[in-house]
């Protein structure tokens, strides 16, 4: 994944891409690292030492927000990209690690964001056995919210998820690309300095098909839920 990142980076390093598309639509987050490598690629020269995302705990954990590991500080790579601006687009489906790096660009630089609000994963949750500080035989694994991830203005406990610039509903007729309205939108804005309109609902020729709805993994009522099973011990779901 890392090494995907890095490709393709050093692809548009070599081009002088000055504008680019972040597509973080169907983007459930996942690792960290892939989101801290991703903001120093894509964080201009001004934002170099400067807080992308900062770990805000609860009173049980507040004396770790002073360590340097709850931080995360633009570290530009001699492959960092020089963008004038940056395009993300969002759907109810971009959560997690995908809003950390939207919440945490958008102080730094030109962010544009285009789609519809995003989940509202703000917080995370660290990995706490029973018995205390037996991570190698625990009996049980707890799982509880212990942080929200901030940025540098001090904003994210965006629960109800981040309200997009420019709202655009997601475009299910066409694969990714080019033909694909949010992709061509933005290419829209780029060229003329404005957005097209919004595309018309489908007419009376879909109304006559039976009603069939696209649902993903997000609208499931458990979503973010899991279960750790360990040994002979009963399922334990955390959130």
């Amino acid at each position: 994944m890392l090494d995907d990142i890095h490709n393709a980076m050093a692809v548009f390093k070599a081009a002088n891409v000055k504008e680019l598309i972040l597509d973080l639509r169907y983007n459930g987050g996942g690792d960290s690292r892939a989101t801290t490598l991703l903001a120093n690629y894509i964080a201009p020269a001004s934002a170099e030492g400067k807080l992308v995302a900062r770990r805000e705990h609860n009173d049980r954990y507040s004396s770790n927000d002073a360590d340097p590991s709850s931080q995360t500080i633009i570290t530009r790579m001699s492959g960092s990209l020089d963008l004038d601006r940056l395009f993300i687009l969002t759907t109810k489906g971009s959560a997690s690690a995908s809003e950390v790096i939207l919440n945490g660009l958008k102080p730094l630089m030109n962010v544009v964001h285009i789609g519809s609000t995003t989940y509202g994963k703000p917080n995370g949750m660290y990995v706490l056995p029973y018995p205390e500080g037996n991570y190698d035989n625990p009996l049980y694994v707890f799982l509880p919210i212990c942080f929200f991830t901030v940025n540098s203005t001090g904003y994210g406990h965006y629960v109800d998820g981040l309200v997009p610039d420019h709202y655009r509903p997601d475009d299910l007729y066409h694969d990714f690309g080019i033909n694909d309205d949010w992709v061509n939108a933005v290419m829209n804005y780029i060229t003329k300095g404005s957005f097209p309109a919004l595309p018309p609902k489908p007419g009376s020729a879909f109304e006559a098909l039976p009603s069939y709805r696209i649902t993903t993994p997000e609208d499931q009522e458990n979503y973010g839920t899991y279960k750790v099973e360990l040994r002979d011990q009963k399922p334990l779901r955390s959130r």
